[in-house]
């Protein structure tokens, strides 16, 4: 029975290892979005999140086991929420992320700059990631799957995605720019922050085949007034974080409202709502957002 035991035992240790172990040679070394090199020695096992975009990189490359803290807004996949907190994104607790001795954190942008120099000072290796737009968020798959020794599970999971994109890109790309309609992001109040260029929300719109109608106002979080939002004259409006019934009845009343009722997305009902985390969250749920938005934007052309 001994002998049996030993047996299994190698027989789950060569099978299980390659879970753990990169079929890449380690050390490896990167440049982050600070312009930093990071190297690390060895297959990092223990992981610090310091973003709800990070979280989600690591669980879809498989990576969930060797998480050992996260924010307090990690919440997708659901089961992320059971793992450690260190606090927010833009307030980490720097002794909680030491307590974990981690062999790598994975910062992003928003998190504060001193949190991760302090980190660095401290000698515990943080890789910063600070994409912009859909195709940079890809890049970033093949980044952590070097970092974490699972290149071949980031190049399954970005080829993917790749091809989902591939779809919509086909279906679009005919339409001529006079009947791409024009889309506003935002929520149903004036003056309103938008969406401009430089943000994921245009990246996807325009993606998706739309005309996004902040796209030339030179920032990424612009403010339009209504005065601007009747002049152009939005199809279609997105809003984020509210239910359908409530999005119904705003729409009902602004029917009654002056500047309000002469929008065409007013007008039509032509409003819908796309979760923040699908047009915000740089990392593979970008492309359900973009999946979202075309089929919004273009139905007939996903109706076939």
């Amino acid at each position: 029975m001994e002998a049996i035991v030993k047996y299994l035992s190698i027989f789950l240790t060569l099978v299980l290892l390659p879970t753990v172990v990169s079929a890449e040679p380690f050390p490896v070394s990167l440049s982050d979005a600070l312009g930093r090199i990071v190297a690390l020695e060895t297959v990092p096992l223990r992981i610090v999140s310091l973003a709800p975009s990070n979280t989600e990189i690591l669980y879809a490359l498989g990576l969930e086991e060797r998480v050992v803290g996260l924010t307090e807004y990690c919440d997708y996949p659901p089961e992320a929420t059971t793992k450690p907190k260190i606090g927010g994104f833009s307030n980490p607790n720097l002794e909680q992320i030491v307590s974990f001795s981690p062999h790598l954190v994975l910062g992003a942008r928003f998190n504060p700059v001193e949190v991760l120099d302090a980190l660095h000072e401290l000698g515990i290796p943080i890789f910063a990631i600070a994409p912009t737009t859909l195709e940079e968020t890809l890049q970033t798959l093949a980044q952590v799957g070097k970092l974490t020794g699972r290149i071949d599970q980031a190049t399954e999971l970005e080829s993917s995605l790749r091809d989902r994109i591939a779809k919509i890109t086909i279906s679009v790309e005919k339409i001529p720019a006079e009947k791409r309609p024009k889309v506003l992001w935002g929520q149903l109040k004036a003056p309103m922050y938008t969406a401009g260029p430089g943000s994921f929300i245009h990246d996807l719109i325009t993606s998706a085949g739309g005309r996004n109608i902040a796209s030339d106002t030179g920032t990424a979080w612009p403010q339009l007034g209504l005065e601007t939002l009747v002049t152009r004259d939005p199809d279609l409006i997105i809003v984020s974080g509210k239910k359908p019934d409530a999005i119904e009845k705003d729409v009902s009343r602004l029917q009654e409202v002056s500047g309000w009722k002469s929008i065409d997305a007013i007008r039509n009902r032509r409003v819908y709502e796309i979760s923040l985390d699908l047009l915000g969250r740089p990392g593979p749920r970008l492309v359900t957002g973009l999946e979202t938005l075309a089929h919004l934007l273009h139905p007939e052309q996903f109706e076939k």
